[in-house]
């Protein structure tokens, strides 16, 4: 990758820009190394050097160097967060604060996310919600949502209809009986889902889709990447 690739330009043409962050951010998606490298380097300079990344590429950088960064740089990228007062970068920033590899790290920002000094209410589902996206947050969300969910009842109200949307999305990739029987116990233990009871019905159809495609085509799947 050339680095005039990374440079951004005002003079190169709106399209090129959009599809320069959009390649670039397919790169950090599928791990390719050299734009791992890349977007940590120019990841630690914002962190170190307050240098802000061009803004056509500013979330990628924050996302995926954060993915690669380990807990002082979480700390470090946690305290911009709080004293961001620009909503976009806010944003920005807060979504790249679920991009961390580390449970420990994930586990704890479930538990600040609570404090509304430190994450707006309705923020806090979509703080969640992006945990959940990351492979490593999946089961970490899954498990505070059956510890807390009486919590977030409360919080919420059962009408409310982004807390009805959030188990179908997080439930949405699991692929085992096990997660099955688990939703399963769940939904039997707080029966009453309010604006979110479509949303079980639709979550229970797609787990159950999802282990029938696996069992299907997981074999087939398998000889077909050996013989490569």
């Amino acid at each position: 990758m050339k680095e005039d690739f990374w440079n951004y330009s005002i003079d190169r043409p709106f399209l090129q820009r959009k599809l320069r962050g959009v390649i670039i951010e397919l790169g950090c998606l599928y791990g390719l190394p050299s734009y791992k490298i890349k977007v940590y380097e120019l990841f630690k300079q914002f962190l170190d050097d307050k240098v802000k990344p061009n803004r056509d590429i500013r979330h990628t950088i924050y996302y995926y160097g954060m993915a690669q960064g380990n807990a002082s740089e979480w700390d470090r990228l946690w305290e911009l967060f709080l004293n961001e007062q620009e909503p976009q970068e806010k944003e920005k920033l807060m979504e790249a604060l679920t991009a961390s590899k580390e449970t420990e790290i994930l586990t704890r920002l479930l538990q600040y996310a609570k404090n509304e000094s430190y994450v707006r209410s309705q923020d806090y589902i979509f703080v969640i919600l992006q945990i959940s996206r990351n492979p490593v947050g999946t089961q970490l969300v899954w498990n505070f949502l059956r510890d807390e969910w009486q919590y977030l009842v409360n919080r919420f109200s059962l009408n409310d209809r982004i807390l009805g949307r959030l188990i179908p999305i997080v439930c949405s990739h699991f692929n085992t009986y096990e997660r099955l029987a688990e939703m399963n116990v769940f939904f039997d233990k707080y029966p009453d889902a309010g604006a979110g009871n479509a949303g079980r019905k639709t979550a229970l159809e797609v787990v159950s889709n999802n282990i029938k495609w696996l069992e299907k085509n997981e074999i087939t799947i398998s000889n077909w990447l050996i013989s490569f």
